[in-house]
């Protein structure tokens, strides 16, 4: 069954699982992507971004302990993604 808390794991507006501790949403109004991180049994988000150019630079930058990932990686994701919400 799911979901229209974010940060289930039966969220039903999950847009891509990247790993099992990273994955991509759309928020419960549809305004912005979002980028959550797995913490202990729920899901943290960490980043807004309502541009395919955002999501990839959240991404690929190395801030704090947030996932990061290699450009080939992002490209493919946002790749799949309209230019904008």
């Amino acid at each position: 069954m799911t979901s229209n808390q974010e940060r289930s794991d039966n969220y039903a507006k999950i847009v891509v699982l990247i790993d099992h501790t990273c994955r991509l949403i759309v928020g419960t109004h549809g305004l912005q992507w979002i980028l959550q991180k797995r913490y202990r049994d729920r899901w943290r988000s960490y980043s807004y971004p309502r541009t395919r150019r955002g999501v990839f630079r959240a991404l690929t930058e190395k801030i704090d302990q947030r996932p990061h990932y290699p450009k080939e990686v992002a490209e493919r994701i946002v790749g799949a993604l309209p230019e904008r919400i």
